[in-house]
This record gives structure tokens, sequence and C-alpha cells, in this order.
């Protein structure tokens, strides 16, 4: 597990039992027997509160045998959680709770249901607390050989929480295609050019799938001396089986040290509600007087069609992040990124900004321009009906059905966010965008033009934050997007203090119904200045 230093700084450095230093003397009001973890020291007179000692679930690969390490011996310096006893007369240990072991020297002392352990005496003995998933709870009984007098200490495992866009990036990535018939370059040369080297290329030889969004989330696990990078790896199993396409990309370049892996649900088994365009976090908010320091999870719903019963269980008992839910029915992939997402807004009242899609500003902008604009890209594509703006602005069925896509879903997801996330108008930046129908979906929709929505934030290497937005071509040339009145809407609307790069995203990822978010990802770092067993205490602790 890795970059411990960023949660170090943010915590006092306890002592952790008895300096040799130290001398508790005779004194009978002391206790002889001492318990010291990270957050904290506790005895029988003084135990510790929760969560008491906190651990992080050891599931990433430090030897590299595709084997979880909570499956074998300690295989890191970091896969377990250091408790330090002070027991003069010796003591016995009892650990009660699913998923938690302690270890001695090298063996396994205690785990739920074995008997209690016979300790030896002394001050300083040192035992390490492991924990095999997440949110583990138990806790542990030591008694004290000499008087009896027994000390409980709670044990906490961390949740799993889900990366939102106001945390720093430290690698960004998309497959690429190079191909005559099927090439991102552009694409790809966008982000490059930007990032350089906190940009990655993913082999599109070897996995031959662009939806990198959809198919891994990442995410953390964290203590206060322990930090677990995760990849949670989607059931859609490279979109089309088993060993296809991404299906084993999180394993192939990130198991290992200080990463883990993990599914919820039946591999293969997947509808377009599992994949993770349909799986999004909010950045900070506070609601109803409840503080989501980590942000709130946001999915999106299609009539019968949900992701599936193990991960949404999952998700909603790692606690701190609240789901909850949009309606995706109107849509054919059925994603929530391709209508709604958050960026930073420094100076802002959350920090952050809802993005939102708004059918009326799309055709504000199409009104303001020459009817006679040639669509240069629509007219070279044979699923485009559109050759100019006129077209557009003529075309009264496309008219009739945003408006009641609006009415009927936009206006009401609009609705739901805000009370979720207790927005107000001045927290949302709203941005053009139009649907049209998709022949082959049942009469649902995707978007008309690139849907500018679906983007990725990221951070140059000087730290300017900077929005990758698919180009929306609603312009006559293709390689002047500074004469695009639609990109200028879009980049109207948001935080002056953001960059934003427009990429060309049309022939993989827009004409296949997906853009720039759905083919591409991020990994990024914590918040230092957070710690969910403080922060975030009031959701996860029981009454």
């Amino acid at each position: 597990m890795r970059r411990l230093g960023l949660l170090l700084l943010s915590l006092p450095l306890v002592h952790l039992g008895c300096r040799k230093d130290e001398d508790p003397g005779d004194d009978a009001t002391t206790p002889a027997l001492r318990v010291g973890t990270a957050l904290g020291d506790a005895t029988s007179a003084a135990p510790l509160d929760w969560p008491g000692l906190v651990v992080v679930p050891n599931l990433d690969d430090d030897d590299g045998d595709e084997q979880a390490d909570y499956e074998q011996v300690l295989a890191g310096d970091d896969d377990a959680a250091t408790l330090t006893v002070d027991a003069p007369s010796g003591f016995t240990l009892q650990l009660s709770g699913a998923d938690l072991r302690v270890w001695h020297e090298g063996q396994v002392v205690a785990e739920d249901g074995s008997a209690a352990w016979t300790g030896p005496s002394g001050e300083g003995l040192v035992l390490l607390v492991e924990a095999g998933a997440y949110r583990a709870s138990g806790s542990l009984t030591l008694t004290d050989a000499g008087d009896g007098q027994q000390l409980v200490l709670p044990v906490t495992g961390a949740p799993l929480i889900l990366n939102h866009h106001l945390q720093p990036s430290e690698l960004t990535m998309a497959v690429n295609f190079a191909s005559t018939g099927y090439n991102n370059s552009a694409m790809i040369e966008g982000f490059e050019a930007v990032l350089g080297d906190s940009f990655d290329r993913v082999s599109g030889v070897k996995y031959q799938d662009p939806w990198l969004q959809d198919e891994v989330e990442f995410a953390t696990a964290s203590g206060p001396d322990q930090l677990l990078d995760v990849v949670i790896d989607s059931i859609r199993d490279g979109q089309y089986g088993p060993g296809y396409g991404l299906d084993d990309f999180a394993e192939d370049e990130f198991l290992g040290d200080g990463w883990a892996v993990g599914t919820w649900g039946r591999s293969g088994m997947a509808n377009s509600q599992d994949y993770f365009g349909n799986l999004e976090v909010s950045p900070p908010v506070t609601v109803g007087g409840v503080s989501y320091p980590f942000g709130r999870i946001y999915y999106g719903l299609n009539g019968s069609l949900t992701p599936n019963a193990q991960i949404r269980d999952f998700l909603d008992a790692q606690a701190v992040q609240a789901p909850f839910t949009l309606d995706v029915s109107w849509l054919c992939v059925g994603h929530v990124d391709e209508f709604v997402t958050t960026v930073p807004a420094p100076g802002s009242r959350l920090g952050w900004k809802l993005v939102y899609t708004d059918v009326d500003l799309a055709w504000e902008v199409l009104e303001g321009m020459d009817p006679d604009t040639v669509l240069t890209r629509f007219a070279s594509a044979n699923s485009k009906p559109w050759d100019t703006v006129g077209d557009m602005l003529a075309d009264k069925a496309l008219r009739s059905l945003n408006e009641e896509l609006k009415v009927d879903y936009l206006l009401p997801n609009l609705e739901t966010l805000k009370a979720e996330l207790e927005l107000t108008e001045d927290d949302i930046a709203y941005i053009p965008g139009l649907f049209e129908e998709v022949s082959y979906c049942g009469g649902t929709t995707a978007a008309a033009f690139p849907g500018m929505a679906n983007l990725i934030v990221a951070d140059a290497p000087d730290g300017t934050t900077t929005l990758f937005v698919a180009d929306p071509f609603i312009r006559t040339d293709t390689e002047d997007v500074a004469s695009d009145p639609m990109a200028a809407a879009f980049v109207a609307a948001m935080p002056p203090e953001l960059d934003v790069v427009f990429l060309d995203d049309w022939q993989v990822y827009h004409l296949n119904l997906g853009e720039v978010h759905c083919g591409s990802n991020v990994v990024r770092s914590p918040d230092p200045d957070l710690a969910w067993w403080a922060d975030a205490r009031h959701l996860l602790e029981a009454p």
C-alpha cells in the first residue's frame, strides 16, 4: 500500500505504549495493561472509543502471485495495522468479528471464534491486526493476567471510497487506436499535448475495446498508517464476454503492491447499467445538515434494469457516500455521464459546479447562427441527417423530441440532483446539448452532436485543472474550434479558473454513442486533509 505520507500529514503522531524513559512506578492508579494504536492509547480505565484500531483490508498483491495477500501470510510491511501492548503481568486476547485476525511473530494468534491467546508479559509487544474485507468490524478483548481487568478495543475496517473530480489526478489514460477506419489519434494526441507523461496510451492492439470508463472505477481505502488503491472491475467483461477486450485490464495493469482489484456481481451478466459510465460521485456536499465530505454516489436506473444487486448493496454498505439514483430510461446507452457531471469551481459556494445539459440553450445557440452554415462533419456522416444549421433548426421532430425529453426527464432528474445534493441555481453550470433518436434502440436517444457533459477533469503538469471535452463540430471549418458557437457557449458556462481543451472523439466514440469520458479514465489522489474515521464518523458510527 502506498502514499502513506498523504494521510500522515493530516494526523499528529501519537504515543504508542510507554516510552523507554517512562516509568509508571508503583502508583496504584496507573493501570498495568495498556495498548497503543495510531489513534491513541487505551487502558481498562480509559478505553478508546470508536473507531478504536483502524485497519485497511489487505487485498493487494505484494508478492505478485495474483492472489490477494489476505489469502496467505503477510507479504508487505503495511498489510496490517500495528497494536502495541504493555502488560507487565501478561494477558490473554480474544478477537470477535469476521474478516479479522491477529498476528504475532509471523503466526496467526487470534481470529473470530478461536480460543483466547495467552500473550507474554512485558512492554512493547507488537501485534499486527489484519482485515480481509472493507468495513470489517469487531473487537479485541485483552484481560490482564494479574488483576483480571479487561480492556475492550473496537476494531474498524476502512470503507471503500470512490474518487470524485476535485481530487488531484495522477494518471489519465485512454485506449489507442490508429487504423485507417478506426482512429482516435486526434483525441490521444490532444490528451498528450497537455498532460505529457501523466497520460498513458493503453494498447488498442492488446485490449481492442475503447470504453475504458465503462470497465473500471477507481477508489481508495485508507487508515492512519495505511492506504490501498482499488480498481473496481465491472462485470461487463470487456463488453462481449470473459477474456475479451478490457476484461483483464485491471489485473494486468494495476493489481500488485498497493493495488487491489475487486468485482461485485456475476461476471458476464452485465446490462448497460452495470457499466461505470453509469456510476459517478459528486464532490463534497452538505444535505439537510448532514455533511458528506467524500461526496455522494449517483447512478442511473432504466426501468427494471439496474446495476446488479451485489454492487448496489456493497456501495450502500460503505455508507460514507450515500448513493442515490437518476432516471436514464430515455437514453439508448443509459449512463448518467451522458447528460450530467461536476467540475471544480474555486471560490464558489461549494468549490464545484454541477454541469447539466440544457436543450433550450442549444437551440438558442443554433438560432443565433447563420442557417447556411455547413456542418462539415455532419454532412459527411451517413447517420446524421443535417448538412447545415438550417437543417437542424427546420427539424420539427428533433425539436419536439428534445422538448419532451426536457419535460419528462431532464428537468425531473435535475430536481432530484438539487434535492439529493442540496443545490441552488447558482451551483449549476448549464451547457448546450441535444439528443436524437437511435433507430436500433427502441426509440431511445443519444447525443445529436458530441455531448460536452461527457468530459474528463485532469491536472496538467503545472497544476492547471483542465477539462477535456468532446468537440461539438457545430461549424464549417473542422480545424477551427474557436469559430464554433456551441464550444464558445460551453466555455462561457465554465469557471474561469479552468482550462478547456476540445478533443476530436467523432469516429471511435461519438458515432458509437459515447464521448470523451466514456473512452478514458483517471487515477486520483485522496484528499490529505480528510480522514473518514474523523470527518465521516457521523455517517459510520453505530448509535
